[in-house]
């Protein structure tokens, strides 16, 4: 909720402070511009991947914006789990996995139980890990791309407004409403890239290197469990990932 208040409060920020010496506020608004510069960018951006991974770039930023790793939940469940493998042994697990939500937790638990080793149990979660690194990265270069073509998209609007203005050049009355709707598109360019799209790339990035480091500790974890590690001492090391 904290990104998405800061992006609102930076766009009404601009706006209002444009309202302290612009008589109509609507002046901002065109349609034209908006259509150009959001169309034109988002299509571009989509051009360089599948549209697949462009809806899943969507899901990524919902991910990143409502949730973030649970390190302490997740801290405290291997210190639950911990005790109860090395009180009833690992066959008491079984009944734990269904209540874990997380399928690589859940998957690493399982492996444990299963008499995987450590290694064996880091070689196989560390997969999932790089596979989820990679489609955040992902989705953040998409929004990266957006925020790139925006500006260029801008300028595109801006000079095709001109050609217009000039091109009714005989009114010499519209000539000034015209070039400011034409610069409306510039507006929508930069103000977007740096208001919106480039903010939710780095956003992205954020929370791409949380759920690496917090899917480093789960492979810590399901390696303790699988070693037979004392509770207390597993419990103490996973909290280095804080």
């Amino acid at each position: 909720m904290s990104s998405i208040l800061s992006m609102v409060l930076a766009i009404a920020a601009v706006f209002f402070i444009y309202m302290l010496d612009a008589t109509h506020v609507s002046s901002l608004l065109n349609l034209q511009a908006f259509s150009i510069v959001l169309g034109g960018s988002l299509l571009s951006a989509m051009a360089q991947i599948h549209p697949e991974r462009a809806w899943y770039s969507v899901k990524a930023l919902s991910r990143a914006l409502s949730s973030e790793p649970s390190f302490n939940t997740t801290i405290e469940q291997f210190h639950h789990w911990s005790q109860l493998s090395r009180s009833h042994g690992f066959l008491a697990l079984d009944k734990e996995l269904v209540d874990i939500s997380d399928p690589i937790v859940r998957e690493g638990v399982q492996l444990a139980t299963d008499g995987r080793t450590a290694l064996e149990i880091r070689n196989h979660l560390s997969i999932f890990q790089e596979r989820q690194q990679e489609k955040i990265y992902e989705a953040s270069e998409f929004f990266e791309s957006i925020g790139g073509y925006a500006p260029t998209f801008g300028i595109i609007g801006a000079v095709l407004g001109l050609i217009q203005v000039m091109s009714n050049i005989e009114s010499p009355e519209s000539l000034g409403n015209g070039i400011a709707t034409a610069f409306v598109a510039t507006v929508y360019g930069v103000g977007s890239a740096n208001l919106i799209f480039l903010p939710i790339a780095q956003r992205l990035k954020n929370h791409g290197r949380d759920v690496d480091r917090y899917y480093s500790m789960v492979q810590e974890g399901c390696s303790g469990l699988a070693d037979g590690e004392n509770p207390s001492n597993l419990e103490t090391r996973l909290r280095g990932f804080l």
